[in-house]
């Protein structure tokens, strides 16, 4: 069910380089459009080519969140979903991360971590790169900067106007051919 498991996007979605720094209403702006027309799309377009598990799909309890194909417990990447303190985020290795939720858990004592992968970032069908990859390099020509800023005036209004300076710098080197004379 689309609508329930969209349910979900918020936690997902919530990129601190993103959301948490103090903002005004061009950047407020930005940020909405980024998270409505490129992360809420590229994460639809994930759900409908079946790379993505959630708690709120139509009947949660057919799905063997402890399967090992919705196992966080590697060294993949993934985007991930911990159920004992309904936390999520993502990580560069899947492992370390659970093995840090666990000591965190430890020390408060609370019960070990329940870990599924929402996305195995490693694991991404063909199709749905290829489907993917021309939006994602057209939507990050919409958020970048028109280069690295050389001055601090320079990146103050880029980062004043816009995402996070470095979201647009990461945007920038994905969407832009490297050209070392500049």
């Amino acid at each position: 069910d689309g609508v329930s498991s969209r349910a979900i996007l918020p936690v997902i979605l919530d990129f601190s380089s993103v959301h948490l720094r103090r903002t005004n209403s061009v950047q407020e702006e930005v940020a909405d459009d980024w998270y409505k027309n490129n992360a809420e799309k590229l994460f639809e377009m994930a759900r409908e080519d079946g790379c993505v598990a959630t708690l709120s799909c139509y009947r949660s309890e057919d799905l063997n969140f402890g399967h090992k194909n919705n196992s966080a417990n590697n060294k993949n990447p993934h985007v991930y979903h911990e159920t004992v303190r309904t936390k999520s985020g993502s990580t560069g290795n899947g492992e370390d991360r659970i093995a840090s939720l666990a000591a965190d858990h430890a020390a408060r004592g609370i019960d070990p971590p329940e870990v599924f992968s929402v996305i195995d970032l490693a694991n991404l069908t063909d199709r749905h790169q290829e489907r993917t990859a021309s939006f994602h390099l057209e939507e990050a020509e919409r958020f970048m900067c028109h280069g690295a800023p050389r001055t601090m005036i320079e990146m103050t209004i880029d980062d004043m106007t816009g995402l996070s300076i470095g979201q647009q710098l990461l945007k920038y080197s994905i969407a832009t051919p490297y050209d070392p004379a500049k």
